[in-house]
């Protein structure tokens, strides 16, 4: 059985890049009738094998403080901090995953794109309460998209951060740009997906938004989210 991420992969290279079930179960190494399987339904695998606790999931708010003060602070160091009684490779393997999120940005980084190919999407909530009618008012969140190569950028104001919404906000600014970008590039939110152990693992909801999105409009949804700077 297949599960979410090459049920999206094999959906995004057979309505997107437009390859045959024989090329795809070739180039991922699947059977062809998985394939055609994965083509054939509308919905992603539902079975996930639970996520085995650690005993590093009780410190990691106590790593995450370590490492915003100190982004380069070795799992060695930050292992005698905590007075850590058990095994350093479980711990260092957990301050792998963690660090990214709080090294800073490289300033001299140089990047090019071209057009259409990466459009970058962000969460904006304004300062102001919102009228909302009837006397109410909150503050919203707004779901913005940039392009990478011309910088045209395109918004739509959400009720929230919930994973419905947001992906609602994402279609209206597709609408807006007038097309679907090859790669659509996520900062880290938790509806979207987040990092574990190294790899990206995205949302059910987001799995499926992206794979409706490249059958749909005939281009590439393919989505990888950064680690948050």
């Amino acid at each position: 059985m297949i599960d979410v991420d090459d049920w999206a992969e094999i959906r995004r290279l057979h309505f997107a890049e437009r390859l045959g079930i024989r090329t795809i179960a070739r180039q991922l190494g699947s059977a062809r009738n998985t394939v055609r399987v994965a083509v054939r339904s509308g919905s992603p695998p539902s079975y996930e094998r639970p996520r085995r606790p650690s005993l590093v999931d009780a410190v990691e708010p106590e790593i995450c403080g370590l490492l915003q003060t100190c982004p380069t602070m070795p799992a060695s160091v930050i292992a005698d901090r905590l007075e850590w009684p058990h095994g350093i490779t479980i711990l260092r393997d957990r301050v792998a995953e963690l660090r990214p999120l709080f090294k800073p940005p490289d300033p001299c980084q140089r990047t090019f794109y071209a057009p259409g190919e990466i459009v970058q999407f962000d969460l904006w909530q304004p300062d102001v309460p919102i009228p909302l009618g009837y006397g109410q008012a909150a503050k919203l969140w707004v779901v913005t998209a940039v392009s990478g190569y011309s910088r045209f950028m395109a918004a739509f104001m959400v009720p929230s951060r919930a994973g419905h919404d947001v992906l609602w906000g994402m279609l209206r600014c597709l609408e807006q740009i007038g097309a679907v970008p090859r790669t659509i590039v996520w900062d880290g939110e938790g509806c979207i997906g987040q990092w574990r152990r190294g790899k990206e693992v995205y949302t059910e909801e987001f799995q499926r938004f992206g794979a409706h999105s490249a059958q749909e409009q005939g281009s590439a949804s393919r989505t990888i989210p950064k680690p948050r700077a």
